[in-house]
């Protein structure tokens, strides 16, 4: 009965157009009532909830991502795969793919690479728009499996197993992923008839990149 109440509560309060994130904390405060638990103790769960080391990884993860975004250590990164990659077709867009994980975090992805990802898949690369954002989108969701995994941290906080074992059991996972999104830029660009916007870069081009962005690949570890 009680989950009858809180559900029931929850989407009249919503019907009633009031911001979902208060009718989350209004239902649950119905729930409260009906079972006549003392509200003293949602205090008391809320700061048990947040008082816990590991979850210090989330405010950090997003910050690295603004870090990587406002101190150019994003565009250092998309040059170097851009010179391994960028003679091929769609190479713009499989940039995307490689880096869809390099935080953690979604929208810390989104952050750190939309801005310099999306204009260059559109205007050099050739891709609609639409299809641009859907991957920029897509392969920013490879943080939610392969490690550095906000998500992970979240849940072993919770059952207290181990964040190692759950960081290696999503490298795999998250290969997988980033293969497919690939294949679905190359099929992309065969349909659409994309063209590589560059020549293939020298061995000096590439060490020379890769050496600028040496200190931004050791920003994951």
């Amino acid at each position: 009965m009680i989950s009858a109440i809180l559900f029931l509560s929850f989407f009249v309060f919503l019907i009633l157009g009031i911001p979902i994130g208060i009718c989350l904390g209004l239902s649950s405060i119905c729930a409260i009532l009906y079972s006549g638990t003392s509200l003293t103790i949602v205090a008391t769960n809320m700061y048990s909830g947040i008082s816990k080391f590991l979850l210090l990884a989330i405010p950090f993860f997003v910050l690295s991502g603004n870090i990587m975004a406002k101190a150019g250590i994003s565009k250092r990164l998309i040059r170097f795969v851009d010179t391994c990659v960028g003679h091929k077709k769609g190479g713009i867009a499989i940039v995307a793919c490689f880096f869809g994980a390099i935080s953690g975090s979604g929208p810390a992805t989104v952050a750190a690479l939309g801005m310099v990802l999306l204009p260059a898949m559109i205007e050099r690369g050739g891709f609609s728009a639409p299809f641009s954002t859907a991957l920029m989108a897509t392969s920013s969701s490879i943080a939610i499996v392969i490690p550095p995994s906000i998500a992970f941290v979240v849940y072993a906080s919770i059952t207290g197993v181990s964040i190692a074992d759950m960081f290696t059991a999503g490298i795999v996972p998250g290969i997988l992923m980033g293969v497919a999104l690939v294949i679905v830029v190359l099929l992309e660009a065969k349909k659409h008839n994309i063209q590589p916007t560059q020549k293939k870069a020298t061995a000096k081009e590439r060490w020379d990149a890769f050496k600028d962005a040496f200190w931004g690949f050791l920003m994951p570890v």
